[in-house]
């Protein structure tokens, strides 16, 4: 018990955010988290505090209060499982302690349980909040006494522990069959594979929910079909137990609901102390032909344009780590996954030959519609990638190379924005252009269109960017830190979100309120975006070379 605490606490703090140090610059760095906070972070928890409580009256008045509660916990569960999956796969597996680790005299299911409990920590913070703020607008919305929330809180803080569970077990299966059949135990080519199989494994959901009509589920679920939830009892039992806990206050059933996790984390312990040696042994190991070989590769140097040689080094150093591809990368081809699955549950007539006829008959609020998509998808791409807001992060502990290489730091951070914006625009540009064209959208709006995208895609890249050269996190122990644990991905984000916000959920609110038209909207955005887009690059030809001077070499 000893050693497993002492290890919690030890990975707790690598995987910490650090806070920022850099004298300089700490005032601006407070005001823009003060900003985020103030402006984004609070506005954004409003919102769905107050989206929950209304839902959770409206169900309360059905007398399905309850069933409809449950039913959210569970998706709060699924979204846990997803977003644990990746997280633990870096942490137990990825992590670049697990060499230094594994020779110390340690038992395996002390160490998955010391960095299971870490992660688990660390990274539910956001996730507790609003599993609270969903607990309180119930509570209120059925009007249950308010001391019922102290209860719930004990629960709160073990309710997503099994769908991490869930994420541990099937990962120690994962890795030992992937190391039965790969010929060699290269992370990258694990990595590669673990991706291919996430892809797979989505658009095989992708294809199955194809056929799902969100609207009757709601009027079946409001008449007493509930057989989602007696799926999802099954599946992750304790939430249960925990919703019954809060309807009648009763401490058994909290207790009940306590037990059930502990029982999933002692069969998560047993399977690690048989399993994850055999499955973590040798993944980071190194690739002895290519280091037996490696007097050959320097006959193959070429001499190129140093400007060139970069943009291959970064672009390299992305798609040959799992961690930057998964994390950078995969966003950018699969977000027209969350478009349909929003189109199929917001939009559920926007069918192709609809689309078409809305072209023809010239709809306005079609038009207007895709046109908030069109700026708000490359907004959210371009800022969920982080592939800007990581830029200078990712050089960790190699960060002197870049002062001191004969390459100009402006040629740097431009050849740096390259990379985002190209990418983003790539991934933007491979749905949209046949999108449109399988709609028959006219051709000059389609240029109209993709130059919105253009505009979005580098004013987001310019934050990033600017965000990350004044504040890099160079100190990590393994490139998954370098994304998951920087406040710069966040900012970057939430400054994202907040354009997003003014853009899109201001344009939507002046059209349907008969106060802007389309043309005037075009006009405006355009014009927001250019300034925008002249000013930021005005402050990264200032402010990025400077920065990357007065950066300490770690």
């Amino acid at each position: 018990m000893i050693q497993y605490l002492d290890l919690t606490k030890l990975f707790i703090r690598s995987l910490k955010i650090n806070k920022h140090n850099k004298k300089g610059g700490k005032f601006l760095f407070y005001l823009l988290i003060g900003i985020l906070v103030l402006f984004v972070f609070l506005p954004m928890i409003t919102i769905y505090t107050i989206f929950v409580y209304d839902t959770m009256r409206k169900l309360n008045d059905a007398g399905v209060a309850q069933a409809g509660f449950e039913a959210l916990l569970f998706l709060i569960s699924i979204f846990s499982f997803v977003f644990g999956f990746n997280v633990l796969l870096n942490e137990l597996y990825f992590s670049e302690d697990i060499e230094n680790i594994l020779p110390l005299p340690i038992k395996p299911e002390i160490l998955v349980a010391s960095k299971f409990s870490s992660c688990f920590l660390v990274e539910n913070i956001i996730l507790f909040i609003f599993l609270f703020l969903a607990v309180l607008s119930y509570v209120f919305a059925v009007n249950l006494p308010c001391h019922y929330l102290l209860l719930s809180i004990i629960g709160i803080l073990f309710l997503p522990m099994i769908p991490m569970i869930y994420c541990s077990i099937v990962l120690f299966f994962i890795m030992n069959i992937l190391k039965k059949f790969l010929k060699s135990t290269d992370i990258k080519k694990i990595g590669y594979i673990l991706l291919s199989t996430l892809i797979l494994l989505v658009f095989f959901l992708l294809w199955k929910i194809s056929s799902f009509d969100f609207e009757t589920y709601i009027e079946n679920f409001a008449s007493g079909d509930h057989r989602f939830l007696e799926v999802m009892r099954f599946v992750f039992p304790p939430v249960y137990f925990f919703v019954k806990s809060i309807n009648e206050g009763s401490l058994l059933q909290m207790i009940l609901s306590l037990l059930i996790n502990a029982f999933y984390f002692g069969i998560m312990i047993i399977l690690a102390k048989r399993f994850y040696y055999d499955s973590v042994v040798g993944i980071m190991s190194k690739d002895t032909d290519s280091r037996k070989n490696a007097h050959n590769l320097i006959k193959k140097f070429k001499v190129k344009k140093p400007v060139v040689q970069y943009f291959w080094k970064d672009l390299k150093m992305i798609f040959r780590s799992p961690t930057f591809l998964m994390n950078c990368i995969l966003i950018v081809f699969i977000w027209p996954i969350f478009i349909f699955l929003i189109f199929k549950t917001a939009l559920p007539n926007y069918t192709i030959l609809f689309m078409r006829e809305a072209i023809k008959v010239e709809d306005t609020t079609f038009y207007f519609r895709i046109l908030l998509f069109t700026i708000g998808i490359p907004i959210m791409v371009t800022s969920f990638n982080s592939l800007a807001s990581s830029a200078f992060s990712r050089e960790g502990k190699n960060f002197p190379f870049i002062k001191y290489i004969p390459l100009k730091y402006g040629l740097q951070w431009r050849t740096k924005f390259m990379i985002s914006f190209l990418l983003s625009l790539i991934g933007i540009v491979l749905y949209v252009i046949p999108f449109f064209i399988m709609i028959h959208f006219p051709f000059w709006k389609l240029l109209l269109y993709l130059l919105l995208i253009v505009l979005c895609i580098s004013f987001v890249s310019f934050i990033g960017l600017i965000i990350d050269s004044a504040f890099p996190k160079l100190i990590w122990d393994d490139e998954s830190d370098s994304l998951r644990e920087n406040y710069n991905t966040f900012i970057a984000m939430g400054y994202s979100l907040l354009l997003f916000s003014i853009l899109c959920g201001g344009g939507y609110y002046l059209f349907n309120h008969d106060m802007i038209t389309i043309s005037q909207f075009i006009m405006i955005t355009f014009f927001i975006l250019v300034i925008g887009n002249l000013v930021l690059y005005w402050i990264s030809r200032k402010k990025i070379s400077r920065n990357i001077i007065n950066q300490e070499s770690v």
